[in-house]
């Protein structure tokens, strides 16, 4: 059977191979009517667009960017996202590459998941990046036929989409290894259950890992702390740290270095504190996730799926995983070189 052309869908719909080249590209100088018509026939009479012209009119948008062609969606299942580094970096690369992007929201259920699929074909989207989901094991009940579709991190777990996250293995392994390295032996590690259950279990992995097979000099000591909490009370930390005699603190908690800088604990002359995301005082030893770059590699992603014509669920979706990047601070030196001062936390 032969493929399915423009010029056949043009024929079906009664109108010009031009209206349809433009409508299935976004182009709103038709009606929306017009543009939902001719994608839902495209879609139901299988046709695929040449993904060597894709491909080259992606790099053309590349060099010259323009007028978008093609809309992207970005899917949000809950929570604030237009000023957070996920969406900033997806949206500077889509619209670097050309790509026009909104955002829909999405609310749990089936009526709610026709609708959008409805919005979407009558706003010309063909492309997505669904947003993290505000729990783990999320499941997205969404027909995604049609649509070149992928996910940032790892709390979506169907439909098995393509997925674009930060290497959280590899992050805590880095960070015990280089804790180490600087003379520290007794490593307390705060993070949250719920953290770990989005994170599937990587956190958790990490310190099972490095326990059988890292080096035995360093301890590693996690607290496990209530789902949401931005920090651990200065004086339950300072008796669990007296307990474990712990000497360096490694956090993902947004606001544990400040509320340590107005407790008792010393850092770094009696404590080393690394914070496990990227912080804004350049001062804190940190690892930045490099969200901005996942966001970045998202749209990315989605473009090449585009460009290949994948617009469906793939059968062995990808996972690219970002590995973060150590910034040097003052918080946590070789412990050698760490003035010492009479008496202990």
């Amino acid at each position: 059977m032969d493929a399915v052309t423009m010029k056949d869908v043009a024929r079906a719909c009664g109108v010009s191979v031009v209206t349809v080249s433009r409508a299935l590209r976004g182009d709103r100088n038709h009606s929306a009517e017009t543009r939902q018509k001719i994608c839902e026939a495209a879609a139901a009479m299988g046709y695929r667009a040449n993904p060597l012209v894709a491909a080259l009119m992606s790099e053309r948008g590349r060099h010259k960017p323009g007028k978008a062609t093609v809309n992207l969606g970005l899917i949000n299942l809950g929570g604030k996202w237009e000023s957070h580094s996920f969406y900033q970096g997806a949206v500077a690369q889509a619209e670097a590459l050309g790509y026009r992007v909104e955002m829909f929201s999405l609310a749990p259920g089936k009526p709610a998941a026709q609708r959008l699929r409805r919005v979407l074909l009558h706003r010309g989207v063909r492309g997505l990046i669904v947003l993290p989901a505000l729990r783990a094991d999320w499941k997205m009940d969404f027909d995604f036929e049609g649509f070149a579709a992928a996910t940032i991190g790892s709390s979506l777990i169907e439909p098995p989409l393509p997925r674009v996250t930060t290497d959280t293995y590899g992050r805590l392994i880095q960070a015990f290894r280089e804790m180490e390295r600087r003379g520290y032996r007794r490593l307390g590690l705060l993070g949250t259950r719920d953290l770990d259950h989005r994170f599937q279990y990587q956190i958790t992995a990490a310190i099972e890992v490095y326990r059988r097979i890292g080096s035995p000099r360093a301890k590693i000591f996690p607290l496990d702390v209530e789902a949401g909490a931005e920090a651990v009370n200065p004086q339950v930390l300072a008796t669990w740290i007296r307990r474990h005699r712990i000497d360096a603190l490694i956090s993902q908690l947004g606001s544990q270095y400040e509320a340590l800088k107005q407790s008792t604990l010393r850092i770094p002359e009696a404590l080393g504190y690394l914070h496990l995301h990227r912080h804004e005082n350049a001062r804190v030893t940190q690892m930045d996730q490099m969200q901005e770059g996942i966001g970045r590699k998202a749209a990315d992603v989605v473009i090449g799926m585009i460009n290949r014509n994948e617009f469906r669920v793939p059968t062995h979706p990808q996972t690219v995983m970002i590995p973060s990047v150590w910034h040097e601070g003052a918080t946590c030196p070789p412990k050698a070189s760490r003035r010492t001062r009479a008496g202990s936390i």
